[in-house]
């Protein structure tokens, strides 16, 4: 009997992330619902300074850390459901709070889950990293400081079925960030040949060229499986517009 009590009451510590990265700590018992949730969500923030006001109605949860076909846990799962029962949340979780109206019809359709929307938002959250990474090398900022990101920026306004003008915008930002790296390798390049780096750690010049290597690198390595899922898609350009976008059938 003491044992079921300890269940009852568990409470789970959650990380609520909103704009320009403010948080909220929220504590919440596991058996509470994700409507309750989400209430205490509108409550906190109503005349919170310098914060948007998520509504009930109006508000979006992102699960950080957990498959792409779980993170819309506000599309995944009704307003009853109680918080233990939402797979990958847990004491401690990260959520991010986004605007806009859940729609739970979109955990009902097929495509939901389908190989191109799950290959866009894997090349979206990698082309994301990327652009973390060259933010990073190019503000000389420490690599342990950049944000990881398991999902994309537009996670909550991705179609169930991607077209092939979602491919060319994320395409387009994709391109954009590789000009960026080009220049960043280039310098890095330029560093290598010369290599005078000082090995004093404590060296101002040591610790700089110690940040461009790792930013750099972290970018390349966010920017190989990029190029992989990009690599994927195919475009039925012999189909009238608007196009659904497909990727290459295993066989």
């Amino acid at each position: 009997m003491e044992d079921d009590t300890k269940v009852n009451d568990k409470i789970y510590k959650l990380i609520v992330k909103g704009q320009n990265d403010r948080n909220l700590e929220i504590k919440m018992a596991a058996k509470q619902t994700l409507g309750d949730f989400l209430q205490r969500i509108d409550d906190l923030t109503k005349d919170k300074e310098a914060w948007i006001h998520y509504t009930v109605g109006n508000t979006r949860l992102i699960l950080n850390g957990t498959s792409i076909e779980n993170a819309l846990i506000t599309d995944k799962y009704d307003f009853t459901t109680t918080l233990e029962n939402i797979n990958g949340l847990s004491d401690g979780s990260v959520l991010t709070l986004a605007q806009g109206q859940p729609n739970r019809n979109r955990s009902r359709e097929a495509n939901v889950d389908s190989p191109t929307y799950s290959n866009l938002a894997q090349f979206k959250t990698l082309v994301r990293n990327v652009k973390a990474c060259n933010r990073h090398a190019q503000r000389d900022q420490e690599p342990n400081t950049r944000p990881r990101y398991d999902h994309p920026e537009d996670l909550e306004s991705l179609p169930p079925q991607p077209m092939v003008r979602h491919l060319g915008e994320a395409a387009e930002e994709f391109s954009n960030e590789l000009l960026k790296m080009a220049h960043i390798l280039g310098d890095l390049g330029e560093k290598l040949k010369n290599d005078s780096t000082s090995t004093d750690r404590n060296s101002l010049e040591y610790q700089m060229g110690r940040r461009q290597i790792q930013n750099t690198m972290d970018a390349l390595r966010y920017a190989g499986p990029a190029c992989t899922a990009l690599s994927k898609f195919v475009v039925p350009i012999a189909q009238p517009a608007p196009r659904p976008l497909r990727i290459v059938q295993r066989r």
